[in-house]
């Protein structure tokens, strides 16, 4: 009984009409990953936190166009070294919704290209004199993947997205030319424009 009260619930709550992704509805929100390792039987420590703030606009039916600020900060020991890394980027991006949206579920593509501005630095204290390093590099990147938006309010979805990206320097000291699969949760409010 109670999972059919819970279901109710959820289909009272999405059951006005669903207009998000028409042209001139704004998209707000933003993308947040993380992790922490720590192998077992090691010294070696690793925090990495990605936040993707970004903004958008339907400029046509299903069709959304704006900007991201990709962040990213990763601080850990590893190999006797403290190490910190600090990332900004910028890039736009498009996001399709190739479906017509039934209920609450909403899916979509998307796709990003950009710049990413990395900062790093490490301090090595192995035994002898501590030696301090700074780096700095610029990339590029293009990315993107398929996600889904759970309606739970007319205008705020929960986002979940599955993300490859590919990075290559062009300039400055660190390299970090990778491809990269993560998956991504966000939180994203669909708002009308003044038309």
């Amino acid at each position: 009984m109670k999972k059919v009260l819970i279901f109710l619930l959820l289909c009272s709550l999405t059951s006005a009409a669903w207009t998000q992704t028409e042209k001139n509805q704004l998209l707000l929100g933003g993308y947040l990953n993380g992790n922490l390792t720590s192998p077992k039987g090691s010294d070696n420590t690793m925090l990495d936190l990605q936040l993707d703030p970004m903004l958008g606009v339907f400029v046509k039916d299903g069709w959304a166009i704006g900007g991201k600020l990709p962040l990213r900060y990763q601080d850990g020991n590893i190999f006797r070294s403290t190490n910190h890394f600090f990332q900004l980027g910028i890039s736009p991006f498009v996001q399709y919704y190739p479906f017509a949206r039934k209920g609450p579920l909403a899916w979509f593509i998307w796709a990003e290209s950009g710049l990413l501005f990395l900062s790093a630095s490490s301090l090595r204290t192995d035994g002898g004199i501590p030696s301090f390093q700074k780096s700095r590099s610029t990339d590029w990147f293009v990315a993107g993947g398929v996600g889904l938006n759970v309606f739970f309010t007319n205008q705020v979805a929960f986002s979940a997205s599955v993300k490859g990206q590919y990075s290559d320097k062009i300039s400055g000291d660190l390299f970090v030319e990778h491809p990269d699969v993560s998956f991504k949760l966000g939180l994203l409010f669909f708002l009308p424009t003044a038309k």
